[in-house]
């Protein structure tokens, strides 16, 4: 396959797969508000900004950090090396 075909191919099917995700999102919230009701959603709504927060704090470093130890272990050859990142990660 033709390298600018791959490149759309690729961004066809992650656009899809976002929307797909959103249409996903949007029905399990609709469900859990009828089932919480008004009184349910407010507490969750007070604590949903955090989401966000907590998956950028948690993804900020290790899996970088991973990658390049396994990248450097492989370079050399050493598979050994290969798991000690995420031994060291424990």
């Amino acid at each position: 396959m033709q390298p600018n075909r791959s490149f759309i191919r690729g961004t066809f099917i992650l656009s899809l797969s976002a929307f797909i995700t959103r249409m996903i999102g949007f029905a399990s919230s609709v469900v859990l508000a009828r089932y919480l009701g008004p009184e349910g959603m407010g507490p969750l709504m007070m604590a949903h900004p955090l989401v966000p927060i907590l998956v950028t704090l948690t993804s900020l470093g290790p899996p970088l950090a991973i990658s390049k130890l396994v990248a450097e272990a492989e370079a050399k050859g050493d598979r050994q090396s290969r798991s000690k990142p995420f031994l060291r990660c424990r």
